[in-house]
């Protein structure tokens, strides 16, 4: 395979659950391969998700990243060794108290993520799997929101659990009451999101890219879902796996033929490491 000398794309950032991560929630060895052949040329690789930042800074742990991740979804910036933040946008303890406070009632599992750990309403079955997928703490507390005015700091995120029927209709009230003051968002179909006003994967990216001294057009961004489709926007080459909705492809520069990981290794090959452009 020829390698240009000096490559267009100098930074790969991307998403990880149904895009990086292979269906066991690991890096699979195709992706350590091209990662690394891509590194020897010049080109930078990092992770932008959803979610906490102890649980990416595992996955960029295996994968050996030596720049900051995009963690919170776009929250936090942060090295993977825990080096001070270059971005940590929290929603304030108080309007937090009142979010889980109103919000309380929900029949639903609350997630509330703080810099290390999780705190949940209740230790549900759905609570276990994801503590366990995203392998860190998720400690349950009767009170979130009694809890959230006793801390100094906010939450990076409020994540309601519900279904993809349900969160809807929540998140519309929800931002009827509350979207002055964060945003209610969604980082897939059944959850509900409240995060800082200024959370996103772009201005994440943005951010990352002026630390590293590498813009826009140097830059590809990697995903699959409707969260990741700013990031998408902002990069010189925006890609979606092919597992991605239909509906989404047309936000794209480029839709790899090959699902979750496979489909990175094809955008990464493709653009980084061969000569071809998109199509």
């Amino acid at each position: 395979m020829n390698t240009p000398a000096v490559p267009r794309y100098r930074l790969v950032v991307v998403d990880l659950d149904d895009t990086l991560l292979d269906s066991s929630r690991r890096v699979h060895p195709e992706v350590h391969a091209v990662v690394a052949k891509a590194g020897a040329i010049g080109v930078r690789f990092s992770v932008a998700t959803g979610r906490v930042f102890s649980s990416a800074a595992q996955v960029a742990a295996e994968l050996g990243i030596d720049v900051p991740i995009i963690s919170d979804g776009g929250a936090v910036l942060r090295h993977p060794s825990g080096q001070p933040s270059l971005r940590d946008l929290r929603i304030a303890p108080l309007v937090a108290a009142a979010i889980l406070a109103a919000t309380a009632g929900e029949d639903v599992d609350h997630h509330v993520f703080y810099p290390d750990e999780i705190l949940v309403n209740r230790a549900s079955p759905a609570v276990a799997r994801y503590a366990t997928r995203l392998r860190v703490e998720m400690r349950p507390v009767e009170d979130l929101s009694a809890e959230a005015r006793r801390r100094e700091i906010g939450p990076t995120m409020i994540v309601l659990r519900g279904t993809a029927e349900t969160a809807p209709a929540m998140r519309a009230r929800y931002q009827a009451r509350f979207g002055g003051l964060v945003q209610v968002t969604s980082t897939a179909p059944h959850f509900v999101d409240f995060v800082h006003h200024d959370t996103s994967k772009s201005s994440a990216l943005g951010q990352l890219g002026r630390y590293l001294g590498i813009g826009p057009a140097e830059t590809i961004a990697v995903g699959d879902g409707v969260n990741d489709l700013d990031m998408l926007a902002y990069a010189g080459l925006g890609a979606l796996v092919a597992n991605a909705d239909p509906g989404l492809w047309q936000y794209a520069d480029y839709v790899a033929k090959k699902p979750h990981h496979r489909g990175v290794v094809e955008v990464i090959d493709r653009f980084c490491l061969g000569p071809h452009e998109p199509t």
